[in-house]
């Protein structure tokens, strides 16, 4: 089984990530980028032809946005997702279409596909409810609740006793209206999202006071109130809370403008049993939490540009979110160029986007070729994010029994993936942010070897307590033979070594005798930051090129350090051969190699991963 990472990797839009087993190729979601760059979307790094399944998370365009170019290039096989999935796709592919024809027709920029193209790969979508155990000719899935948006799913995947989950994006568990996501108990492999995995959210118990507040202070103002929303989820959100404080705002004119949050906000009563059980309620007992008696729901754009245009107070709930065309742009410019009104924000701002750009209150901000002064009043409604914070992310992974083998990082802005990985990689094992077009093999996990095996402990173990865990750190080998696998510790390791040298059929790599030579714990050297610092200062500044500093900040970003000490002795023995870190001088190098070999590594098995990048990116800066 093997991965390629082809979206979403250290960035948040895009999400792709094709599969391949033996017989057949598989892909994880297929998004659109999303942002203010000018990408080519055309280019699939794939060919449609040869996959023979989709597993789609949810609906959002980032992660479905290009299946109808899919079927445009020759793709014609099942798309695997909830029914609510498939529906809500429907709405928001048929909204894509849409926008790319207005934009060929105002700039000439061809459209990726069209309306008929749409209707056409809906037509493939296979409906899977949560839990069922679906067989494919060399695979078995199944989805799980990721609590995201209607319908979003987690897919695990077993293939021949190999398990694979991918989280698509998860949600933070504590939504009024979707339940929280389903724990995965064990993985031989994990994708993670990590949008928010720098990041924690407020309370929800205070988002109606909040919500409360901002409408009384922006209607003692006589200005309006817009909140920018996602049509899928958030709107539907706010619409919740501004149901709960209905009493307090009855008089106050409330337009829910954004033609698709309609379409959607009507799928939440045909698809109830997908909601909370306590939210469901609502709908038995007949309440139109939806359906405020002040709440209106602008149907055309004349309506929409009236209440624009419109002096009276008001609170406005329009798309898009991130002020990225919708509705939205007919009441923007009249919103940021007024003192007593107040834009608030309710969802995540990717870097470059315009509702970035009002978040952070820019001075000037060019809109439709204008350059506009931002007057208005800014506030961000947090917490009501979609997205599990860094406090949901490590929760929901250390409901593993058994950590996953490699746990791999994806759907983040770099230091919000970083973050995750530090939190991960710290105590939970392996972890990995893959680049873009990263390759991956998978193969079974011993653990679970392990635990199907007979193990016999060829010594006597002895515990100590930490927390409540008992553990027994060991250096040691497993001997695996015909009636099961033994362990045994290092003096046994030596003996047997050197018993059976002579038998051995290759001999070990230098890097590799490095890596297991035993060593006395009084030669281990520690080194401090500032130590380490100071000798890397030290050196002549021929020992390390900024090529070679660069690609070792990537290694320990990605893999860790122990993958970084092997890359690094493989690096000095093809010095010796002149072919790896540049030496201008070799008389140099043999001065310094020692001292440069003992303090490198003793900085590397000394000091935190995250405080060793630092140094080196400081250390490449004064270079």
């Amino acid at each position: 089984m093997k991965l390629k990472f082809l979206g979403a990797t250290q960035e948040v839009t895009g999400s792709c990530i094709l599969l391949e087993t033996k017989e057949h190729k598989y892909l994880f979601d297929c998004g659109m980028y999303q942002g203010p760059e000018k990408r080519d979307q055309s280019n699939l790094f794939f060919n449609p032809h040869e996959i023979d399944g989709i597993f789609l998370s949810h609906a959002h365009i980032d992660h479905s946005g290009l299946l109808p170019l899919l079927w445009k290039r020759g793709y014609n096989g099942p798309i695997y997702s909830t029914t609510a999935t498939k529906e809500l796709t429907r709405i928001l592919l048929l909204d894509s279409a849409k926008i790319q024809a207005e934009e060929e027709n105002e700039t000439g920029i061809e459209a990726l596909y069209n309306e008929s193209d749409v209707k056409n790969i809906i037509n493939n979508f296979e409906g899977i409810p949560y839990k069922r155990k679906t067989s494919l000719s060399d695979l078995e899935f199944s989805f799980c609740d990721a609590g995201h948006i209607l319908g979003s799913a987690i897919t695990y995947l077993n293939l021949n006793g190999i398990t694979l989950t991918y989280t698509g994006d998860l949600g933070h568990g504590q939504s009024p209206i979707l339940n929280p996501p389903t724990k995965i108990k064990a993985s031989d492999y994990l994708i993670i999202e990590s949008t928010y995995g720098n990041k924690t959210h407020s309370n929800l118990n205070i988002v109606d006071k909040f919500l409360s507040k901002e409408i009384k202070e922006t209607m003692k103002n006589e200005g309006k109130l817009l909140i920018p929303v996602f049509a899928v989820g958030r709107s539907q959100e706010i619409l919740y809370y501004l149901w709960k404080i209905k009493d307090q705002i009855k008089d106050i004119p409330i337009f829910f403008d954004t033609p698709m949050g309609t379409d959607v906000t009507e799928l939440y009563s045909e698809f109830q049993d997908y909601l909370k059980p306590s939210f469901r309620e609502y709908f038995l007992k007949n309440k139109s939490i939806f359906h405020l008696e002040n709440l209106k729901f602008v149907k055309t754009q004349k309506e929409s540009r009236s209440i624009a245009s419109s002096s009276n107070s008001s609170i406005i709930l329009a798309a898009s979110g991130m002020l990225e065309g919708g509705r939205v742009m007919n009441h923007i410019e009249s919103i940021l160029s007024d003192t007593n009104s107040k834009i608030l924000f309710s969802g995540y701002q990717p870097e470059g986007t315009l509702g970035r750009k009002v978040m952070e209150k820019k001075s000037k901000l060019l809109i439709n070729d204008k350059e506009i002064e931002l007057k208005c009043q800014i506030c961000k409604l947090s917490g009501l994010s979609a997205h599990a914070d860094k406090t949901g992310l490590l929760s929901f992974f250390k409901n593993f029994g058994i950590h996953p083998q490699k746990t791999f990082i994806v759907h983040g802005e770099k230091e919000a993936s970083l973050n995750l990985f530090n939190m991960i990689s710290h105590e939970h094992g392996k972890a990995i942010i893959p680049s873009k077009l990263h390759r991956e093999s998978l193969s079974g996990i011993m653990v679970k070897k392990l635990e199907k095996n007979n193990i016999d402990l060829k010594f006597k173990p002895s515990f100590f307590k930490i927390g409540n865990k008992e553990i027994m750190p060991f250096v040691g080998a497993i001997i695996k033979n015909k009636e099961g696998m033994e362990v045994i510790d290092l003096n046994q390791y030596n003996q047997l070594m050197n018993k059976y040298k002579d038998q051995m059929e290759l001999p070990l790599n230098t890097e590799i005798k490095d890596i297991i030579r035993p060593i006395d714990q009084d030669q281990v050297l520690i080194i401090s930051p500032e130590e380490f610092a100071k000798n890397l200062k030290s050196l002549h500044s021929d020992i390390f090129s900024k090529r070679k500093i660069k690609d070792y900040i990537k290694i320990l970003e990605k893999e860790g350090k122990d993958q970084l000490i092997r890359t690094f002795l493989v690096d000095l023995n093809k010095n010796r051969l002149g072919k790896s870190l540049y030496v201008a001088n070799p008389s140099i190098f043999e001065i310094e190699i020692k001292k440069f070999k003992d303090f490198f590594i003793a900085g590397l098995n000394s000091i935190e991963r995250y405080e060793i990048i630092k140094i080196l990116e400081e250390y490449l800066e004064s270079k």
